[in-house]
């Protein structure tokens, strides 16, 4: 999973870290949207204090 989110960070980033991408990732392109709604991202942090971190 971690190789992917690199892959997927590196895509996203540009050429500016495309060199980390590991050999034989290809780059993602998405076609322009279309349609007459805006595009947006929303961000969201959800948090389980119910089970233990394993990152730290």
């Amino acid at each position: 999973m971690k190789k992917i989110i690199r892959v997927l960070t590196a895509v996203a980033a540009g050429p500016a870290l495309a060199a980390t991408a590991p050999a034989g990732a290809s780059r993602l392109e998405l076609p322009r949207p279309t349609g007459a709604f805006s595009v947006g991202r929303d961000t969201l942090h959800l948090v389980d204090r119910e089970r233990k971190d394993p990152c730290g």
